[in-house]
């Protein structure tokens, strides 16, 4: 029987909530603060403002340039 270490085991769940639809978003492990995350509900761009304490917000929305 393999076993894995504990320490793979214990993980420090980071949740925040979507700006959006107020889902729950979980940060994954090596998530750094200024990344762009997507919610997996309602898939709006979130920022990720710092990572302790969790903290986001409503990514600022790119505008497209078609070279008008």
């Amino acid at each position: 029987s393999s076993q894995f270490p504990y320490s793979l085991l214990v993980e420090v769940v980071k949740m925040v909530e979507c700006p959006e639809c107020a889902g729950k978003i979980t940060l994954k492990e090596g998530t750094e603060a200024g990344e762009i995350i997507t919610c997996p509900d309602c898939s709006t761009r979130i920022e990720v403002v710092s990572v302790n304490p969790p903290k986001v917000q409503a990514a600022p929305q790119v505008e497209e340039d078609w070279g008008e």
